[in-house]
């Protein structure tokens, strides 16, 4: 579910790139994970799976956190096409 043009405008000013956010993990996808966060729409909080890595070594998807597991991330980029806000774990 996307969000209207306001309640996108709204989400992007309540989270800027660089804030940090705590989740849950909603969806596992070859690219990298959704995550639920209060107050967000569901499929519009990201976790590149790119971003997903230890000492620069990208992680496989059998290391990345499981649907229902807490995580933190930092918003990383708005993206305004498919108004999704993406994120990286911390």
């Amino acid at each position: 579910m996307k969000t209207t043009v306001a309640s996108w405008d709204e989400l992007k000013k309540g989270y800027p790139v660089g804030v940090e956010i705590s989740g849950r993990v909603d969806r596992v996808m070859a690219f990298g994970l959704f995550i639920s966060v209060d107050g967000v729409p569901a499929g519009v909080m990201q976790v590149d799976g790119i971003s997903l890595e230890v000492n620069g070594e990208p992680l496989g998807p059998e290391f990345w956190p499981k649907v229902g597991d807490s995580v933190q991330a930092v918003i990383i980029e708005q993206s305004d096409h498919n108004q999704e806000l993406k994120s990286r774990l911390r």
